[in-house]
């Protein structure tokens, strides 16, 4: 069999020429942002506990390590900040995360609550969920955890929330 002088590079560059595409790597992707009713006042230590479920996804063709999520909310005056996000069983009250690799395809779920302060009474926020969230992190890299296959579908759809006004 004769080969070119391309196919040989490609070859040496473990580029495939016929066959199987190459694997992908991971991509972490919220498929499900589902918030709850918030309450109609805040608690005793003056937080608005709005129930948050997230669904994250690797939609990529290999495992993705350990990472992170986060919640952030935006203010009618258009501030965004990142909010505690607390799951049970999650040592983190403010980042629920992975405690080990997520397979091709596989889904994780995080059910929790979502602190609010109360002095957003009477407002409206917008709420959105973030996979492979380097929020609140010293010396990590712009991808996050997870350097993935698309960098730019990391974020959820945004939720808008009424907050109940104090009496």
């Amino acid at each position: 069999m004769k080969m070119t002088r391309m196919a040989i590079a490609a070859i040496g560059l473990g580029i495939m020429l016929v066959g199987c595409p190459p694997l992908l790597g991971p991509d972490l992707q919220i498929t499900e942002f589902e918030v709850g009713d918030p309450p109609l006042t805040p608690n005793i230590e003056g937080y608005y506990e709005v129930p948050v479920t997230m669904v994250v996804k690797n939609t990529g063709g290999q495992a993705a390590g350990e990472f992170k999520s986060a919640v952030y909310y935006t203010t009618e005056e258009d501030q965004t900040f990142v909010a505690a996000f607390t799951v049970e069983g999650q040592t983190n009250h403010w980042y629920p995360h992975t405690d080990g690799p997520l397979a091709a395809g596989a889904e994780v779920e995080f059910e929790g609550h979502v602190s609010l302060p109360g002095s957003l009474a009477g407002t409206t926020v917008v709420l959105q969920g973030e996979a492979d969230s380097t929020s609140g992190d010293e010396f990590i890299p712009d991808y996050g955890r997870v350097q993935e296959t698309n960098e730019d579908n990391n974020l959820s759809e945004e939720v808008e929330v009424e907050l109940g006004a104090l009496l």
